[in-house]
Parts: C-alpha cells; structure tokens; sequence
C-alpha cells in the first residue's frame, strides 16, 4: 500500500532549527513497552520523515523516544482496533529519518485485515500533525517536516545480502601487520632522512655565517685603514697649505721692503744733485 507525501511547517512558536547533516550510524531499534513473542505474521510500515537531523534526533535520547511513540501513536490511530502499542516496534534509519514499524499480528489474516484496515494518508498527516507540536522537535527540525513513501506490507523490507562477502585467506592479520611495520619502517626512514638533511642545511648555514662573520671583519678593518690613511693625507694636505701659506706671507713682506727702501734712495740721489748744483752756484 502507498500514498501520496504530507507536509507541515513548524508552527510560529519555533524559534531554531538544526541543519540537517547526513549520517553513517547504525539503525537504533526501539521496542515500546514490551515486546511480543514469535508470531506467524506481521505488518511492515515504512516512510520517511523529511526535515528532521537523523544524528542530532540520535543524540538527544528523551526527544527520539517522544518521536517515536508519537509514530506508534499516529499507526494505532490508523489500524484495526486490535492494534496497540505493545503490538508495534520502530526502528530507525537515516535518511532524513528512515521509519520502520512492524505490527505483530497473531495470524496472517489478521495481518491481511491490518493492511487492508490501514489508510496511509491518514497516518502521515496525523503524524505530521503530532510532530508539529512534540515538546523540542524545532531543535532537531531542518525544514518543513514531511512524511513521505508510505507502505504497508505482510513482507519485511529487504536486507543487504551478506552472503556474497569473501573474508580474507588466513593471515590477513598478519599480512596487515607486515604491511603496517613496513609502512612505520618506510616513515621512519623518511624522518631520519630529514634529519640528515637538516643537520646538513644548519652546518652550511653555520659556516656561511662564519665565513661572513670573518668578511664582515676584514672589510671594517680595511675601512678602518682606508680611513686612518685618509686622516693622515687630510693632515698633510692642511700643513702642506699652511706652509705655503706662511711663504707667501714671507714674500710679501720681503716685496713690501724693497718698495719702502726705492724711494729713500731716490731721495738720497736727488739730495746730492741739489748739493753739487748749490756749489757750482757759488
């Protein structure tokens, strides 16, 4: 049996909501109350709830076991009179939330009435309906919450086949074992070997930076040379220009006297002209 999907959103009162992740873990089977004992038949539910977090519904165990009970709740209103709670398990799967309930029935007729009693639009909308309102669904709610692929069987929902899985020969374990210590070799190798590397790169850069400690000297000992021999030809070039300086000043007085003395000379010389002249007068 099928039906069409049913939504709801979240009444104004929900104020948050939880992103929905995907999720590996394994089914969570609940049973409520109790269980029953073998029986010769079932009814097998299944749907999916749409918007609601798989793994933060997992991880909050009094909001799964409320969502589930709402779900047992929503089938009994659904089912034949002789449906209770005691009769139905639940067991859940991601993706959003996959849903699983078998209904145990005492014989297959009753299982055939069951199927043929049980209306899924109803079921999805009065489940949608409850979850709406569950106490703390908006903190695991993604979005609009929806119920869709409703089915009712008498046949159980398949189940991977495992009968078709080959189990490694014999000392697997111990081939996985060599596998890991040749692998641990393998990056034990690779740390030593950047080791070495690394204790090469330090010595190198240890005797650059000897090397240019030993340059660096050497060129302030020349600069300081360079300058000690700059100092002294400044100084010799200074006393070099004092002494031409103090010969200068020697010349010039020398020149000074000699222009002094001309013309006392010349005085004397018209003197005595004056003199001769004077006698040959008298």
């Amino acid at each position: 049996f099928t039906s069409t999907s049913t939504s709801k959103t979240l009444s104004s009162t929900t104020t948050s909501s939880v992103t929905s992740t995907s999720s590996t873990s394994t089914a969570t089977t609940v049973t409520t109350t109790s269980t029953s004992t073998t029986t010769a038949a079932a009814v097998h539910i299944t749907m999916v709830v749409e918007g609601v977090d798989y793994t933060a519904l997992m991880s909050d165990t009094m909001l799964k076991r409320a969502f589930e009970a709402t779900i047992v709740a929503s089938i009994v209103a659904g089912s034949p009179e002789w449906v209770t709670a005691n009769h139905i398990t639940i067991t859940l799967r991601p993706g959003s939330v996959a849903v699983h309930a078998a209904i145990a029935a005492d014989t297959p007729a009753a299982a055939a009435e069951g199927i043929g009693a049980i209306n899924g639009q109803d079921v999805a909308n009065d489940l949608v309906a409850r979850l709406v309102f569950l106490p703390g669904i908006d903190a695991v709610a993604s979005g609009a919450l929806v119920v869709a692929g409703f089915a009712a069987s008498t046949a159980s929902p398949a189940r991977p086949d495992l009968s078709n899985l080959t189990m490694p020969p014999g000392g697997g374990e111990e081939e996985d074992e060599d596998e890991m210590d040749g692998a641990n070799a393998g990056v034990m190798a690779f740390v030593l070997a950047g080791g070495v590397a690394m204790a090469v790169c330090l010595g190198v850069l240890l005797c650059l930076r000897t090397y240019g400690n030993r340059s660096l000297r050497h060129a302030t000992q020349e600069i300081s040379e360079l300058e000690h021999g700059l100092a002294e030809l400044s100084e010799s070039i200074r006393a070099s220009m004092q002494r031409a300086q103090r010969e200068r000043s020697r010349s010039n007085s020398k020149n000074s006297a000699m222009d002094i003395g001309a013309p006392e000379i010349a005085l004397e010389g018209r003197g005595v002209e004056h003199r001769s002249m004077l006698a040959d007068l008298d």
